[in-house]
């Protein structure tokens, strides 16, 4: 179902915004192969609020630099709602946008209490449980919390 689905973790787009950050020239490459591949890219709207934040807390990012984020999501990404995991993907889309409703957010609360030494976030449980529910095996992500489910981060 996910085959030709990358899901894209807050620290891929932080690192895209940020030329300073330290993953910058990664993220630049990783990203360069996946437009060039043609790969659809899939995040949540939980990714979205990361990011944002992360980058209004940016001292010199800030306001400007989230809203563009913003912005630049609300404007190219196909909404999808996943309600159940029996949801589908749009067969051609370039960046969907997941708001995972409350079956989907139940399962990333198992996730978080299952895994409560591992250090995930709640967003990354929400993500985890999106891309199990969707099938998406890959991950644009340079956190290692994705290697621990088994996920390959590119």
């Amino acid at each position: 179902m996910g085959a030709d689905y990358v899901f894209v973790d807050t620290g891929a787009f932080v690192a895209l915004s940020a030329k300073r950050d330290r993953y910058h020239e990664e993220a630049v490459g990783t990203y360069s192969r996946l437009l060039d591949s043609r790969a659809s890219l899939l995040l949540t709207n939980h990714v979205v609020d990361e990011v944002c934040n992360r980058l209004l807390w940016d001292k010199t990012l800030g306001f400007e630099a989230a809203a563009k984020f913003g912005d630049m999501i609300r404007d190219v990404s196909t909404p999808l709602v996943l309600g159940d995991v029996n949801c589908r993907l749009p067969v051609s889309a370039d960046l969907v946008l997941v708001y995972p409703t409350h079956e989907i957010e139940g399962i990333a609360w198992d996730v978080f209490h299952k895994y409560r030494t591992a250090g995930f976030s709640y967003t990354d449980c929400v993500s985890f449980a999106v891309m199990q529910a969707l099938g998406i095996k890959k991950a644009f992500a340079f956190d290692h919390h994705f290697d621990i489910l088994g996920f390959e981060r590119l």
